[in-house]
C-alpha cells in the first residue's frame, strides 16, 4: 500500500512595512506553482525579533510564538537598537498530514514514514521554495523592485508539536541538505535526548550564526579582493599586448616596400604619398572597427550591459554556507540550552566548529542517548 504524502501551506510572514497590493499580486503569480501560499503580515516592531541575536544567553527566555516572545527576547539583547528598524520575514511551512503521527520513532509506521516519505519530501520542498525565493527576487530587480528576503524557514511538525526554525543563507534560501539535520533532530527528539517539553528548534543557534556570519563574510570579502586583483592584471596584460601589437603594425606599415618605394619617387609624387598612406591608415581602422563573425556571437548572448545570458540567469550564490549543527533548543516554561548535534550533546558555550570535519550530524544511538539525558 502506498504511504500517504505531505501537502504544504506557505505561509509568508512579512514586516507591515514591506506589505503592498502589488507585493501580493506578484508573490500569488509566482508562488501559485509551487504550492498554496499565503500572505501575512507583522507589526514593524516585532521585524527585528526573528534574527534574534541572542533568545536564552541574555535573558534566558524562548518565545512561545515566533513573533512575540522572539520580539521581546530580541529587545532585550545587545543588538536591540542597531536592529530595531531592519524588517525581518519568516517563511512558514505548515506540513499538513492528518493526524499521522511521524515524530516518536515508537509510534506505529512511523519511521517507515519518516524515512520513505517525509525527509525526501521536506529536502524537495526547501529546494523548490528556495529556488522560487531566487527566481522571485531576480524578477523584482529587474523590474526595478526591491527584493523581498526572508530571514528564517520556519517548519511546523505534526500539527505544531514541534516548531524547527532554519536560518536562510543571504539568498533566502536553505540548503536542501539540511533535511538530514532535521532528521537528526526528529531521533534526538523522539529519543528524549534534548528533555522534556521541547518547543521549537533554532538551527544553528543565534550566536553560532553571527560567528559564521562574521567568518563568512571576511572569506567573501577576500575572495572579492582576489577576483579585482585578478581582472586588473588581467586588463593591465591585455592593454600592454594590445600596444605592443600596435606598435609592431605601425612599424611594419612604416617599413613596407610599397612605402619605401613611394619615398624614392621626385618630390612631385610626395603628396600622392602621403594621400596613399592617410588611406591605408583609414582602411586600417576602418577594418579594426569592423565586427568579426565572434563578435556578433558574443553580442548575441550578451545582454545591453555586457553581461551574457548565461551569467544573468545563473543561480545566485549564497555569500557563505551555513553550518546547522549547533541547535537552540527552546522549552515551554521558557528555558532555552545548546545542543551540539555533531556530539549528541548539550553544551555550555559556542564552540568554534573544525571545518575539517564532517557536516553531516550525528545520528543518536541507544549509548548516546544515555550520555546526554540528565
Amino acid at each position: 500500500m502506498a504511504l500517504p504524502r505531505p501537502s504544504l501551506t506557505l505561509v509568508l510572514d512579512i514586516d507591515e512595512r514591506l506589505d503592498s497590493e502589488a507585493l501580493r499580486l506578484e508573490i500569488g503569480r509566482c508562488y501559485a506553482h509551487v504550492c498554496q501560499t499565503l500572505v501575512r503580515t507583522h507589526p514593524a516592531d516585532t521585524a527585528a525579533a526573528a534574527s534574534t541575536h541572542a533568545v536564552g544567553s541574555e535573558s534566558g527566555k524562548a518565545p512561545s510564538t515566533a513573533e512575540t516572545d522572539i520580539a521581546t527576547d530580541t529587545a532585550k539583547g545587545p543588538g536591540a537598537q542597531t536592529n530595531a528598524s531592519a524588517p525581518c520575514n519568516i517563511a512558514r511551512f505548515l506540513v499538513k498530514m492528518g493526524t499521522r503521527r511521524y515524530l516518536d520513532p515508537e509510534d506505529e509506521g512511523a519511521n517507515e514514514l519518516w524515512n520513505d516519505v517525509i525527509e525526501r519530501w521536506i529536502g524537495n520542498e526547501l529546494r523548490k521554495v528556495g529556488n522560487n525565493m531566487r527566481i522571485f527576487n531576480r524578477r523584482q530587480r529587474e523590474e526595478g523592485r526591491d527584493p523581498l528576503m526572508f530571514d528564517w524557514y520556519e517548519l511546523d511538525l505534526q500539527n505544531g508539536q514541534l516548531s524547527v526554525l532554519l536560518r536562510c543563507d543571504s539568498t533566502s534560501a536553505v540548503d536542501p541538505s539540511a533535511n538530514a539535520t532535521i532528521t537528526a533532530l526528529r531521533e534526538a527528539y523522539g529519543n528524549n535526548a534534548l528533555g522534556e517539553n521541547v518547543e521549537r528548534v533554532r538551527m544553528p543557534a543565534p550566536e553560532e550564526y553571527e560567528r559564521q556570519r562574521k567568518i563568512g563574510l571576511a572569506a567573501k570579502a577576500r575572495r572579492e579582493a582576489e577576483k579585482a586583483a585578478r581582472a586588473q592584471a588581467e586588463a593591465e596584460r591585455a592593454r600592454a599586448e594590445a600596444e605592443a601589437a600596435e606598435r609592431e603594425a605601425e612599424e611594419a606599415f612604416l617599413e613596407s616596400p610599397e612605402l619605401m618605394a613611394h619615398a624614392a619617387t621626385p618630390d612631385e609624387r610626395r603628396s600622392d604619398t602621403v594621400s596613399d598612406a592617410s588611406e591605408a591608415a583609414n582602411a586600417r581602422d576602418a577594418l579594426d572597427k569592423a565586427p568579426t563573425e565572434s563578435d556578433e556571437g558574443d553580442a548575441e548572448g550578451s545582454t545591453d550591459g555586457g553581461e551574457t545570458i548565461e551569467d544573468r540567469y545563473a543561480p545566485e550564490e549564497a555569500d557563505f554556507a551555513l553550518d546547522y549543527r549547533l541547535w537552540q533548543i527552546e522549552y515551554a516554561d521558557g528555558g532555552a540550552r545548546l545542543f551540539d548535534s555533531a556530539r549528541a550533546a548539550f553544551v555550555e558555550s559556542i564552540e568554534p566548529i573544525d571545518s575539517a570535519e564532517s557536516v553531516a550530524p550525528t545520528r543518536l544511538d541507544g549509548r548516546a542517548e544515555e550520555e546526554v539525558v540528565a
